[in-house]
């Protein structure tokens, strides 16, 4: 796996944030995190239906239209009528009106991390592309590059997305880690 400096940091007032949606006196069962939703294809078969799921970084790996109504598809298969289905998504107008640098250097005591990025609007993509290098003294002992491409999404388009594959929304906000100030939270209702 890519040794991203996002992937070592505390995750704890993401899932504080998460457990504040899911009100315990709300969601009655266990909720169902099913990561390996979308390498599986979406063929994913219930076991039952689930109060709610959480899919987090798999919305935004979805670029097209199909695969993205698919995830969901699969995700309505798998709760209840009336479940939560909690995900984050890159915000569209953060994105777009953004006055961050696209370039940048983070420096660690032993991994040296690089990007580059691009608004590619024409495919509604943010393009990222990451290089690290992993450092014992001066010597670098290994380095890897890497290119992402995340969907961002307007408010209204993910409404009608989720409207389409059977959810409505019931709010989105911003994510209270400053590191994630371009990523929304979004909560919607299984009809």
């Amino acid at each position: 796996m890519f040794p991203l400096r996002i992937l070592q940091r505390d995750v704890k007032s993401e899932v504080e944030q998460i457990a504040g949606i899911l009100d315990p006196g709300t969601v009655t069962g266990t909720p169902a995190y099913l990561p390996a939703l979308t390498a599986r294809g979406f063929e994913v078969e219930p076991t039952g239906p689930v109060d709610a799921m959480v899919m987090m970084a798999e919305i935004g790996a979805l670029i097209s239209n199909d695969t993205i109504r698919a995830a969901l598809t699969a995700a309505h298969r798998r709760i209840r009528p009336g479940g939560m289905l909690v995900f984050d998504v890159l915000d569209g107008e953060s994105v777009l009106t953004a006055s961050l640098p696209l370039r940048g250097l983070v420096e660690e005591a032993s991994l040296l991390c690089g990007h580059s990025s691009d608004v590619r609007t024409d495919e509604q993509v943010y393009e990222l592309d990451l290089r690290t290098w992993r450092l014992m003294g001066d010597q670098v002992v290994s380095q890897s590059a890497e290119t992402r491409l995340i969907r961002y999404f307007l408010p209204r388009e993910l409404r009608l997305l989720l409207s389409v594959c059977g959810f409505t929304q019931l709010g989105a906000e911003p994510f209270t880690d400053p590191a994630l100030a371009w990523f929304r939270l979004v909560w919607a209702s299984r009809t």
